[in-house]
């Protein structure tokens, strides 16, 4: 226990009193956005303090099944009809289960939740975006931990909040990247260490699940129930152990999921910034606020992506990035054996994107790249 936050969090409810039933009915109607999200926030943390838990897990529980025929009829009739599932390694256990999922667009949520096939309380960002919506609603009836993963405060609470339900029986849906994956190559992002700290204290499995969208069709793929052995939350360094072990392990579900499918040729992608830029957009304008314009930008995507508290660590936001850049990917051309086996690898599908920028003349191989003319020269080839 935090007991500088548990004094922190008792002092900033002090004069706060929820609503009955009937001044919400009232009072929440009347309310602006930045109105709802403080209340909201201040009830959270009054509900915290006070062992009053926001939400009946028997209920929950006992609604899943009309949730989830809801969730199949919408995504019958949506634009989302297919969801494959190609592996499934979890196993039945006695502990409670907190689901990890790789976080794709606004979509994998409702694909999720149908295909768990068990109810969970899915801890969720950005809560006054949901505030009187459908979604908002759909959430609340599924279950939901909110948090405002801005807020230090706020992010305690919901680390407590999930690891209560948990410890009484409840399973827990959370996306430990935080964020969409919008990078061009990383399988997976930095995990957030609380999914680890969570396990610990609730004596939780945790199933890594990865899933990937194309087009309208999502795939799934389960792997096993990872344990967690060592429940002293102050070993930082098994959680970042434990943190590494399970990105392993998504990004090797990711991996299997892309063998599953058929290859594309890279002649069909076509330049490279403009593919990026298509698959951004595309994932940035499923999320729309009432005046049509995207609730999230990329730039507001890179700024909530967990940064490593290690300088040496690359960054998002810093001068490194998390992914590999063009230039690292094509490295490989300086040491290169050509042959006939190999010789397709210098094309021009295969070369640099024409864009790049560099800051000198430099020769890959046998491929010169020049700053200036943003152009490359094959000199050679064999």
């Amino acid at each position: 226990m935090d007991y500088k936050k548990e004094a922190l969090l008792r002092r900033q409810i002090a004069n706060f009193t929820p609503f009955n039933e009937d001044e919400r009915k009232i009072y929440l109607k009347k309310m602006e956005k930045n109105q709802l999200k403080d209340y909201y926030e201040k009830e959270r943390w009054y509900n915290y303090v006070h062992g009053i838990p926001p939400f009946d897990i028997e209920q929950r529980q006992k609604d899943y099944a009309l949730i989830n025929t809801a969730l199949k009829i919408n995504r019958t009739f949506s634009n989302h009809p297919f969801c494959k599932i190609i592996g499934d390694k979890r196993k039945k256990t006695n502990r409670p289960v907190i689901y990890a999922v790789t976080h794709v667009g606004l979509y994998d949520y409702q694909m999720i939740t149908e295909a768990i096939g068990d109810q969970t309380f899915a801890l969720a960002g950005d809560p006054e975006i949901m505030y009187g919506t459908f979604d908002g609603f759909f959430m609340e009836k599924s279950g939901v931990i909110y948090c405002d993963t801005n807020n230090a405060l706020d992010r305690y609470v919901a680390e407590k909040t999930a690891i209560k339900y948990l410890v009484h029986g409840a399973n827990i849906l959370l996306y430990p990247e935080g964020v969409w994956n919008l990078t061009p190559n990383l399988l997976v992002l930095p995990l957030w260490p609380g999914v680890i700290r969570i396990a610990q204290q609730a004596n939780a499995d945790i199933v890594p699940v990865a899933i990937e969208q194309y087009g309208h069709s999502f795939i799934i793929n389960y792997g096993p129930n990872f344990e967690i052995t060592n429940h002293d939350i102050n070993d930082l360094e098994y959680i970042d152990l434990c943190r590494n072990i399970l990105r392993d392990n998504l990004a090797t579900l990711k991996y299997e999921i892309f063998l599953s499918k058929r290859c594309i040729k890279r002649s069909k992608i076509g330049e490279y910034e403009e593919y990026l830029k298509k698959f951004e957009n595309t994932r940035l304008n499923e999320w729309k606020d009432k005046d049509k314009n995207p609730i999230y930008t990329l730039d507001l995507v890179k700024s909530r992506t967990y940064r490593e508290s290690d300088k040496n660590v690359s960054d998002l936001v810093g001068e490194k990035v998390l992914y590999a850049s063009p230039i690292e990917a094509f490295n490989f051309i300086k040491n290169l054996s050509v042959s006939k086996n190999n010789a397709f690898l210098l094309r021009r599908d295969f070369s640099m994107p024409k864009s790049i920028e560099m800051d000198k003349e430099e020769k890959v191989g046998e491929i010169i790249y020049t700053n200036s003319k943003q152009k490359e020269k094959v000199l050679k080839i064999s």
